[in-house]
């Protein structure tokens, strides 16, 4: 996948920011409308994730929080899922069956919706004389710029139109799903936050600023990326032709590899009580320089890591000024955590949750 770091770029957020606080907003608007009932936020965190990559990725709203439903492209993607975690292993097998007709009618759904966004695009815009405003316009313009950093192709641009929405979507809205889930299970932690966001915001959601940087709310969202990492099976490489050493073990070239993140990231010889929430933990570590992967590392890095942390930052600092959060029953916090599956990306399980006006 090629994103360009520009698409990413301080600039670029800056254009993104009014629109992605439209959809928090939106989404604080339903969990104003559940207030004191339970709330499924694996869904609506779903909800968000797909609106805001909808909005950043092609400037086309999927609508999903406005009308409380999956949209039917999205759908399909949803529908595939399962089978995309099993087969990702296998490349070659995923893409047989990818041509066998009926057999990823709900994937295709979602490739043809991606298809019919790009050839839009192309067509609406025109990009030459003034910065993009989504990044599929900043790829259709490097490549027709002829950009060295430019997708290889139209192949290449039309697999990237369909990673940048999954890729962006699923592992943001587990992210914040999860946060949720660990602030609900730890009180403590919560109240915490609670009232690091009223220090720095004495006037309450009036304040706030996302040039407001809260040490603890990203200590909130790095260890939640620890102990659920959204792509937990880490991403596969192929080894380069010559092999590599790694500590003393020889990989021969060709191998497809990967690092395992949730196991690194919960390893007891890098992380005392690995299985334990503790934020506080993040306190004088460095995310670069501590055996965390969320993001993977190197030149084939997640360039939307600062998306992703904007949008965690604007829902959790706006949901933790106003509202008190507690798991809708007993059970729900057990079930969240063992009914998880690894689909590539984590399938969650509902996630109900009762939000309380402060």
């Amino acid at each position: 996948m090629v994103i360009l770091p520009c698409s990413f770029s301080s600039k670029a957020l800056a254009v993104y920011a009014p629109r992605i606080k439209t959809k928090v907003n939106l989404l604080l608007s339903k969990i104003a409308k559940h207030s004191g009932r339970p709330m499924d936020m694996t869904e609506y965190s779903m909800f968000f994730g797909f609106d805001v990559m909808g909005e950043i990725g092609f400037s086309k709203d999927f609508h999903m929080l406005e009308l409380e439903s999956e949209h039917p492209a999205i759908k399909g993607v949803h529908e595939s899922m399962l089978a995309i975690g099993v087969l990702g292993t296998v490349p070659w097998l995923l893409s047989m069956i990818s041509k066998v007709p009926g057999a990823a009618a709900g994937f295709s759904r979602f490739t043809t919706w991606c298809h019919q966004q790009l050839q839009e695009k192309r067509k609406a815009t025109v990009l030459k004389d003034r910065d993009p405003r989504d990044i599929i316009s900043w790829l259709i313009k490097s490549l027709n710029e002829g950009d060295p950093s430019a997708p290889p192709g139209e192949m290449a641009i039309q697999e990237d139109a369909r990673l940048l929405i999954i890729a962006g979507s699923d592992t943001t809205s587990a992210a914040l799903a999860n946060a949720l889930y660990f602030l609900s299970a730890n009180p403590d932690t919560y109240q915490h936050l609670q009232a690091t966001l009223r220090n720095q915001c004495p006037g309450g959601i009036q304040d706030w600023s996302y040039e407001n940087r809260i040490p603890y709310l990203d200590y909130v969202i790095q260890e939640t990326l620890r102990l659920k990492p959204s792509v937990p099976g880490g991403l596969p490489r192929v080894a380069p032709p010559e092999g590599l050493m790694i500590d003393d073990e020889f990989i021969p070239g060709g191998t497809v590899v990967a690092v395992p993140t949730f196991t690194v990231q919960r390893d007891p010889r890098f992380w005392p009580d690995p299985n334990a929430f503790r934020p506080e933990r993040w306190d004088g570590l460095s995310t670069e320089k501590s055996p965390w992967l969320p993001f993977t590392r190197g030149q084939w890095a997640c360039p939307g890591r600062n998306l992703a942390m904007m949008e965690m930052r604007m829902v959790l600092s706006h949901i933790a000024l106003q509202y008190n959060v507690s798991f809708a029953d007993p059970g729900a916090a057990k079930r969240f955590d063992l009914d998880v599956m690894d689909t590539f990306t984590l399938t969650l399980p509902p996630l109900h949750l009762v939000f309380t006006p402060i």
